[in-house]
């Protein structure tokens, strides 16, 4: 019995010591107005100046309410450094299935859902302290029922 105490809690202890490790170097959210998001409004994330270069995993974190009127979102991101490098993406994230059912979870009447991409996102040096501007492309030019937009990066392995 007392065996099985300390393998417990050595397993336990060990579980503990991995959870705690994070790799998130940058995580961060911007609410969008109350009028709406216009497709004119970038929403900019400054990355920090002493980021470590490399690759990066890249989550795009929305929250929303049921006011907001489509399944999907259109969104481009641009990076830019403090030359003239410029990178643009262009995302397209799935809010709802098919049958109408948001994706994410959520209480008090707002849903985030977080939706990580593929490709990895690199940080060079000449990007660090860069920022990122989001916009959304969507055809309507204001999006009610968006509340924020976030970004998180967590050092890839």
């Amino acid at each position: 019995m007392k065996h099985l105490r300390i393998t417990y809690a050595i397993v336990c202890l060990a579980w503990l010591t991995c959870a705690c490790q994070d790799n998130t170097k940058f995580h961060q959210y911007h609410p969008v107005k109350q009028t709406g998001w216009h497709s004119i409004d970038n929403l900019t994330f400054h990355l920090p100046s002493k980021m470590d270069c490399g690759e990066y995993d890249l989550q795009v974190g929305i929250r929303h309410t049921e006011k907001y009127a489509y399944q999907d979102i259109w969104l481009e991101m641009t990076c830019a450094s403090d030359s003239t490098t410029f990178i643009k993406d262009t995302l397209h994230l799935y809010l709802a299935t098919k049958n109408g059912e948001w994706s994410g979870k959520g209480i008090g009447g707002l849903i985030q859902s977080v939706h990580t991409q593929t490709t990895p996102f690199l940080v060079s040096a000449s990007e660090q302290g860069s920022v990122i501007h989001v916009t959304h492309l969507m055809e309507d030019s204001t999006l009610h029922g968006i509340h924020d937009i976030g970004i998180q990066l967590s050092l890839r392995h």
